[in-house]
C-alpha cells in the first residue's frame, strides 16, 4: 500500500512473518546477527511491530527501538521497529507489517505477489509450467523462478559495467607501456653502471634478468598501492557516495582470491613488459664494451 510519510510517500506492506522465520532470505543490518533478528520477530508476533528496509531508516533517521507513526484508516498510529532490513526495489522505503497486524489497522487486502517455496527434487522451471497451464492463459499473471531472476540481474549488472572491464583494460595496456617506456629511459640514464656491471663479469641473461625483476618489483609496488588505494574508494563509495545516491548501502565482501590472482597476472604482466627493456640493455652494452675496448 502506497501511504503518505512525513513529506514523502512510502510503501506499507504485508508478509507473513511466521513464513519468515522458516524461510527467510533477508539479510539485516540491524540487528547484524541474523538468529537475534529472528528472535525478535518471534517475539513479535500478534503485536504492533514493523520491520523497515534500510533506505527508509536513513531517509528518516530511525533505528532499532524507534517507532514509525503510519497514518490507518483509524487514524494515525505508531509501530515499533524491531528490525532493519537490506533492500533494493524503491528508495522510497519500505515499512513491512506481519499481516495479521495489517489487516487489523488497515483492513483485508488481496495479496499482490507470492512466494512459492518447492519441495525437494523438483525443477522450479517444471512446476512454474504447471503453474501456467492450470492458470489459463486469461490469467494475467507473471512467474519467475529465483534463479531465472537471478540470471537476469546479473545479465543486466554484467552489461551495465561492460564498459568499465573495457576500461580495465585500457588501463593496464597504458600502465605496461608506461612500465616499458620508464625502464627504457632508466636504462639509458644507467649506462656507465650496466657497462661497469658487464666489466666486472656480470652475463648478458644476469643484466636481462635483472631489468625483469625490476619490473616485476615495479609492478608488485605498483598492486600494493593499488590495493591500499582500491579499499580505501571502496570503503567510500559504498558507505558514503551509495548512500548519499541512492539511500542504501551494499554489503561490502572483498574478493580476496579475485584479488590475489589479478595481482600475480598483473606482476607477470609486467615481468614480461620488462623483456624489450631488458634485451635493449644487454645489447647495447655489450656494443658499448666492445667500443671501449
Amino acid at each position: 500500500m502506497d501511504v503518505p510519510y512525513q513529506d514523502a510517500r512510502i510503501f506499507v506492506t504485508a508478509s507473513t512473518f511466521e513464513a519468515l522465520l522458516s524461510r527467510t532470505r533477508l539479510l539485516f543490518k540491524s540487528p547484524s546477527d541474523p538468529n537475534e533478528a529472528l528472535r525478535a520477530l518471534q517475539a513479535s508476533l500478534g503485536h504492533d511491530a514493523a520491520i523497515v528496509t534500510e533506505a527508509f531508516a536513513l531517509r528518516y533517521r530511525l533505528r532499532v527501538g524507534d517507532s514509525v507513526t503510519l497514518p490507518t484508516p483509524s487514524g494515525p498510529h505508531a509501530f515499533p521497529i524491531i528490525a532493519i532490513y537490506y533492500d533494493y526495489s524503491s528508495d522510497r522505503g519500505n515499512v513491512m507489517l506481519d499481516r495479521a497486524i495489517f489487516s487489523r489497522y488497515f483492513g483485508e487486502s488481496r495479496p499482490l505477489g507470492l512466494n512459492v517455496y518447492l519441495a525437494p527434487h523438483f525443477d522450479p522451471d517444471a512446476v512454474r509450467g504447471d503453474i501456467q497451464r492450470a492458470l489459463g492463459p486469461q490469467r494475467d499473471i507473471t512467474i519467475f523462478t529465483n534463479t531465472w531472476l537471478r540470471g537476469e540481474v546479473l545479465r543486466i549488472f554484467d552489461g551495465t559495467f561492460a564498459i568499465t572491464w573495457a576500461l580495465e583494460v585500457v588501463a593496464i595496456l597504458v600502465a605496461v607501456m608506461g612500465i616499458v617506456a620508464t625502464l627504457v629511459t632508466t636504462i639509458d640514464e644507467r649506462r656507465r653502471e650496466l657497462s661497469m656491471l658487464r666489466l666486472v663479469g656480470a652475463s648478458r641473461g644476469q643484466v636481462q634478468r635483472m631489468v625483469v625483476t625490476e619490473a616485476a618489483l615495479l609492478g608488485t609496488i605498483g598492486q600494493v598501492l593499488g590495493l591500499i588505494a582500491g579499499f580505501g574508494l571502496s570503503f567510500v563509495l559504498i558507505y558514503v557516495i551509495n548512500v548519499q545516491s541512492f539511500g542504501w548501502s551494499i554489503q561490502f565482501h572483498p574478493p580476496f582470491l579475485f584479488l590475489l590472482q589479478l595481482a600475480l597476472v598483473l606482476i607477470l604482466a609486467t615481468a614480461r613488459a620488462g623483456l624489450y627493456p631488458a634485451r635493449r640493455a644487454a645489447q647495447t652494452y655489450i656494443t658499448e664494451q666492445r667500443g671501449d675496448e
